[in-house]
C-alpha cells in the first residue's frame, strides 16, 4: 500500500533535470492560470476604473476575489512540500480554494472594508480642518495592516484557527517573526512597483512565481505555528470523539484525503493568552508552559479542532 501510495505521488515526474524542470514550469503556469482565472472578477472590474485618487476605495475592493485565491496558492505550494512532487497541481489549487474561501473571506472583507474606508478618507483630506499630512499616517497604518494581513493569509491558508485568532495569530507573528515581516514588505514593494510601472498584467503573469516567494518567505513562521500552537499527539478525547484515536502531524499528513472534511489534522487546544504571555514576556509558547493552544478563549477544548490543514 505504501508502494502504491509513494507511486501516486513522485512517478509522473522523473527524477532527471529535465523532468523537474518541466514540472516545475508546469506547476507555475496551471498556477498561474487559476490565479487569474478566480481573480478575474476582480481585475475585469479594476479595468474600467480610471486612474483618478477617487477610485482608490473601489480598487481595493476589487481585491476581494484575491483572498481566497492567494490562500489556495500557499495551500499548493505547501501540500508540493508535503507530498511531494506530481502533475496535480490543479487538484491541490482547488482543494485549498474549497477549504479556505469562506475562512479567508471572514477577515479578509472586514479588511478591505476598513482599507476603503481609509483610502477615501485620504483621498478627501483636501477642504477639511485635518492636514494632508495625515495621508502619510494613513498610509503607514496601510502598510502595517497589509503586513499583518500577509502573516493572516498564511495562518488561515495553512492552518484552521477561528477568525479572532487569526486576527491575533497575525499580530503574534508580526512581532515574533520580524525578519518574515520585512520579507513580506518586499514582496508588497515588488508587487506595487511593478503594478505601477506595467499596470496589473505583470503581476497577474508573475503571480504563482511571486506566490512560492511569499510561501518561502513564510517557512519561519510556519515553523513556529506548527511546533507551538499544534498539538501533535492529540488523542480521541482531546478531538470530543470523533478524531483517529492518538491523531497525529505524521498521520494527518499520510491521511490528507480522510481528514480533508472531517478534521483536517491533529487537534489543538487551550488559550489565547498563551500568545500575549509569550510576545510580551519574550519567551515562546511550549507544550511545557501551556502555549500547545488552539486559541479557545475560555482556555478549554476547541471543536472543529484547530489544526495544521
Amino acid at each position: 500500500m505504501a508502494g502504491g501510495s509513494e507511486l501516486l505521488r513522485g512517478a509522473e515526474v522523473g527524477s532527471s533535470s529535465f523532468a523537474r524542470l518541466t514540472a516545475w514550469l508546469y506547476w507555475l503556469m496551471v498556477l498561474g492560470v487559476l490565479f487569474c482565472l478566480t481573480t478575474a472578477p476582480g481585475w475585469v472590474i479594476s479595468l474600467f476604473l480610471g486612474s483618478d485618487p477617487s477610485n482608490l476605495p473601489y480598487f481595493f475592493l476589487c481585491l476581494l476575489p484575491f483572498g481566497p485565491s492567494v490562500a489556495a496558492l500557499l495551500f499548493a505550494w505547501r501540500r508540493r512540500e508535503m507530498e511531494g512532487f506530481d502533475l496535480r497541481p490543479a487538484r491541490r489549487f482547488w482543494r485549498g480554494y474549497k477549504l479556505n474561501a469562506l475562512d479567508v473571506l471572514r477577515w479578509w472583507l472586514p479588511y478591505l472594508l476598513l482599507v476603503a474606508l481609509g483610502s477615501y478618507v485620504a483621498t478627501h483630506l483636501d477642504g477639511t480642518i485635518f492636514p494632508l499630512s495625515l495621508n502619510w499616517v494613513m498610509v503607514g497604518i496601510g502598510v502595517v495592516s497589509a503586513l499583518w494581513a500577509g502573516h493572516a493569509m498564511v495562518v488561515t491558508a495553512l492552518f484552521s484557527f477561528r477568525t479572532r485568532d487569526v486576527a491575533r495569530l497575525g499580530a503574534f507573528l508580526f512581532i515574533r517573526r520580524f525578519p518574515v515581516t520585512l520579507l513580506y514588505l518586499s514582496l508588497l514593494a515588488v508587487v506595487f512597483a511593478t503594478t505601477y510601472l506595467s499596470g496589473i498584467w505583470l503581476p497577474l503573469i508573475a503571480s504563482s512565481v511571486l506566490s512560492l516567494l511569499y510561501y518561502q518567505s513564510s517557512r519561519s513562521a510556519v515553523d513556529i505555528i506548527t511546533n507551538q500552537f499544534v498539538k501533535a499527539d492529540a488523542t480521541e478525547d482531546d478531538a470530543g470523539g470523533d478524531a483517529p484515536m492518538g491523531t497525529s502531524v505524521a498521520w494527518a499528513r499520510a491521511n490528507t484525503g480522510n481528514l480533508a472534511d472531517a478534521v483536517k489534522g491533529p487537534s489543538v487546544t487551550g488559550s489565547t493568552d498563551t500568545i500575549d504571555s509569550a510576545a510580551g514576556a519574550g519567551s515562546s509558547p511550549t507544550a511545557e508552559n501551556g502555549g500547545v493552544t488552539g486559541l479557545a478563549a475560555d482556555g478549554g477544548l476547541v471543536w472543529p479542532p484547530r489544526i495544521e490543514r
